[in-house]
């Protein structure tokens, strides 16, 4: 039975059955086949074998789905456990995202699914209004006929409950497009092929602007990449997504490559036009420049990456916004501060990511 509390809706189980209970609603995709986001916040007593589960289903192997008190991956009724199930095909792919969680306080909760690398995450939203990865698996998407569901698992007790304050189904509010800076080198990859799951390492893990509920950063930086690279995928990896912002990185690849300045220049004003001419903004950001330790390994680095920002960056057209993420890094030399980078000497530290991401959010 679903009923409307003074705070929430609660759906609660008023018949001994064995299977799941659920309350069902039709949906659509933002986008078919593209990337989406269920935002939601929910709760249900801490009582052994009482299960809930919110998701999206079209059928029994092609559905995306949050578990509350239960584990996936071992099948195992588990008090204060979060975690996911998509299908590849008619295999799941479970995954146990958090142990030990209250969850008769509110979790606030986005589960995502990112069409660019195939992958079901889920995020838990933090004290101070970032996202935290909790944990994520390779999946497919929902096709067909989508529905929002809420569920409590056919061990649940009569009686037992689940209630959510909300769910929304949604598409990316807000966007980040690059190369390894954005993807969130040296420990973190939004593909978890990749093998990087450490997302404290990306900015995105510490961006908390626009005080709003749609406000993960859905990141689909490419290690690698340079302008021609990102122009050659920003229709399909973004702007098919819809998005409402965009973050779109310098990339520290061009220079290395051979990029001229001026192609360089046209690349961008390319991507912006794509972004703009959907209705989107579009927030540049500048490449980082590297130790000085690096740019004398590597001559010249910092000058071609400043010289684009201060001379050419500036004749784009339709950027909403133009922010030098190398404002809180710099040292009195203009490089990048060596207690700031990873080991490489080329990309943020874990602690710069947290300051690139708290500059841009104040911007």
């Amino acid at each position: 039975v679903m009923s409307v509390e003074t705070d929430c809706v609660r759906l609660t189980k008023t018949a001994a059955v064995s299977s799941l209970v659920a309350a069902t609603r039709t949906v659509a995709l933002p986008v078919t086949a593209k990337t989406w986001i269920l935002y939601g916040r929910v709760r249900m007593p801490m009582v052994q074998d009482d299960t809930a589960c919110f998701r999206l289903f079209a059928s029994s192997t092609v559905q995306c789905a949050l578990w509350l008190n239960y584990n996936t991956e071992t099948g195992a009724k588990t008090l204060g456990a979060l975690s996911v199930t998509g299908y590849a095909g008619s295999t799941a792919k479970n995954k146990l995202c958090a142990t030990s969680v209250d969850t008769s306080e509110w979790v606030d909760f986005a589960l995502l699914y990112c069409s660019k690398f195939g992958t079901l995450s889920l995020s838990i939203r933090q004290s101070n209004g970032t996202w935290k990865l909790a944990n994520r698996t390779l999946c497919s998407n929902v096709s067909g006929t989508v529905t929002l569901q809420v569920c409590l698992g056919g061990a649940s007790a009569v009686g037992a409950y689940a209630e959510f304050d909300r769910l929304a189904l949604c598409g990316p509010n807000f966007m980040s497009f690059g190369d390894s800076s954005c993807k969130g080198a040296i420990e973190f990859s939004p593909n978890p092929a990749n093998g990087w799951n450490n997302d404290e390492s990306s900015w995105q893990r510490h961006f908390a602007g626009y005080d709003q509920m749609n406000n993960l950063v859905v990141n689909v930086g490419v290690g690698g990449d340079d302008t021609t690279d990102l122009l050659a995928r920003v229709q399909n990896d973004v702007v098919a997504n819809k998005p409402k912002c965009v973050f779109v990185h310098g990339t520290m690849n061009s220079g290395k490559r051979g990029e001229s300045l001026e192609l360089r220049t046209t690349n961008h004003q390319a991507i912006i036009d794509a972004i703009v001419n959907k209705g989107c903004h579009h927030v540049l950001l500048n490449a980082n420049y590297g130790t000085e330790a690096f740019n004398i390994a590597n001559p010249g680095t910092r000058d071609y990456y400043k010289g684009w920002w201060d001379n050419y960056a500036p004749t784009l057209k339709g950027s909403a916004l133009l922010v030098d993420i190398m404002q809180p890094q710099l040292d009195v030399n203009g490089y990048t501060d060596a207690s700031l980078v990873a080991s490489d000497g080329a990309h943020p530290s874990i602690a710069c990511y947290q300051m690139i991401g708290e500059y841009i959010a104040a911007q």
